[in-house]
């Protein structure tokens, strides 16, 4: 187990903070009872993320960071303040679909990158992004 593995799994999970975050703070802004809905589901998924990172991180016997990076502060501030200039269902949709995407880049960035992956590890971050994938999907149909 390397140090290396523990941090790209806390990284994964800090984007999933910033990913509820976010989400939280776009269905409060949301007119539409069925997107709202949709938004609130969503976080429920990446809660769930959060509950698996956390105990996966402290089972590889390392320590999970229950607060969000500078660069990550930085990041949820600035995504707030452009959610001021926010006004339409589509646009919030629009900017959770690219939440999505971005979770399944980090998945995708983490696998390639790693080597030598537990196959628990593994299997974790394979269905984080399937999760995302699927997420992905919903929002789309939303949009429709």
């Amino acid at each position: 187990m390397t140090y290396n593995l523990i941090e790209g799994l806390n990284e994964i999970l800090a984007g999933s903070y910033l990913g509820h975050d976010m989400l939280v703070e776009y269905a409060r802004k949301i007119d539409d009872k069925k997107t709202q809905t949709c938004f609130h589901d969503l976080c429920e998924v990446l809660k769930t993320h959060q509950t698996a990172l956390e105990m996966h991180i402290r089972f590889l016997h390392g320590k999970p960071n229950e607060t969000l990076s500078w660069r990550m502060i930085m990041a949820k501030y600035m995504e707030k303040l452009m959610l001021l200039a926010v006004h339409e269902d589509s646009e919030l949709i629009h900017k959770a679909i690219e939440a999505m995407e971005m979770g399944v880049t980090a998945c995708n960035k983490f696998l390639t990158e790693q080597e030598d992956l537990p196959r628990l590890t593994e299997d974790l971050i394979q269905q984080l992004r399937n999760d995302y994938s699927h997420m992905d999907k919903q929002l789309h149909t939303l949009m429709n």
